[in-house]
């Protein structure tokens, strides 16, 4: 018995410190959530933006007024999308993979594809590439 204790109990412990570091991490930002951080301040140096997810979390979710590229908050979701849907004007973009929600959302005529740039803060900016 203590044999089997020996071989398992590394195993064990070992699995489960896996699985608690791999909790999806989001940037968090905006007033409506718990650490009140305005996404008027946001950059991704600043490790205040930054969180570690409940276990529930499936995504990343980016809010914004599409009208006035006005980002409204970052936070961590529970349903799992990689998309972007709108409603009442409000557009909510989800992404399923680390901070992967810093990014402002392209507009429909740029290729989604290329998500390397992306603009800090929440000031009105011209999304279009050039």
């Amino acid at each position: 018995m203590i044999m089997l204790l020996k071989c398992f109990l590394p195993l064990f412990l070992g699995i489960s410190l896996i699985s608690r570091t791999s909790s999806l991490k989001c940037y968090s930002c905006g007033e409506y959530e718990e650490d009140k951080n305005s996404c008027a301040n946001f950059t991704i140096q600043d490790p205040k933006f930054s969180r570690e997810c409940p276990e529930d979390t499936k995504s990343c979710r980016l809010t914004r007024k599409p009208n006035d590229n006005l980002i409204l908050s970052r936070t961590c979701e529970s349903i799992k999308l990689d998309d972007c849907k709108t409603a009442n004007s409000i557009e909510f973009c989800y992404c399923t993979k680390d901070l992967c929600n810093a990014i402002n959302p392209l507009n429909d005529d740029e290729d989604d594809d290329d998500l390397d740039d992306f603009f800090e803060g929440n000031e009105k900016v011209d999304m279009r590439m050039n």
